[in-house]
């Protein structure tokens, strides 16, 4: 499935997260009610660590596409290397993981 989001490079605002053509993102900012510092706080903390992974997203998009590329490379190059041993046998948990990342990430059905 060919890309169809918003080309890097993002990066956060005081009120979202853009790129060099405008918001790729806009996120409220936390309401101070009457009682409810801590959760104001809590709140305002979540939604700057939110844009921070937004603007990140396309980076780690194509990381996680860079690790498979030579997970795949670096299987087909060490098949049969290590006897009846093969690093390869089964995908480890982070191959699986950046597998349904990607598929999440492009729309990909799982």
């Amino acid at each position: 499935m060919a890309d169809k989001f918003t080309p890097g490079k993002w990066w956060t605002t005081e009120s979202g997260v853009r790129d060099k053509g405008g918001y790729i993102c806009f996120t409220p900012q936390a309401q101070r009610y009457p009682d409810q510092d801590e959760r104001f706080v809590q709140e305002k903390a979540e939604r700057a660590a939110n844009k921070l992974l937004l603007a990140a997203a396309p980076e780690l998009l194509a990381t996680a596409r860079a690790v498979m590329e030579w997970w795949e490379t670096a299987q087909y190059l060490t098949a049969g290397e290590f006897g009846d041993y093969n690093l390869f046998d089964s995908d480890p948990e982070f191959v699986t993981a950046a597998r349904t990342a990607i598929r999440k990430s492009t729309g990909e059905p799982s």
